[in-house]
């Protein structure tokens, strides 16, 4: 299965998670501006990725994943300043580190 999810063979809908998460990271680096991108740009642009490609089935799963980070609803990314993390889902009040 897992070599003919890399050959395109499968649809990445019906391919194991690894295969999903690749795919996921491709199309968010897409969405993404040229140049220097901060990790909350990369979040936000991971979580179009899966709206997009997968209709948005993960983005509990990725919004709690991102809050045990640091880079939760309320993460802010600056140059000027320091930046901001939040544990926050919209899914879960707060979200706990591992």
């Amino acid at each position: 299965m897992q070599r003919d999810c890399a050959d395109g063979k499968v649809p990445v809908e019906k391919c194991p998670g690894n295969r999903r998460w690749v795919q996921l990271a491709f199309d968010a680096l897409l969405l993404n501006a040229s140049g220097a991108v901060s990790y909350v740009d990369m979040r936000d642009a991971t979580l179009a990725a899966n709206q997009i490609r997968f209709g948005g089935v993960d983005l509990p799963d990725l919004w709690n994943a991102f809050a045990q980070h640091g880079l939760g609803r309320d993460a802010a990314s600056n140059a000027a300043t320091t930046p901001t993390r939040s544990r926050v889902s919209p899914h879960h009040t707060v979200a706990t580190a591992r």
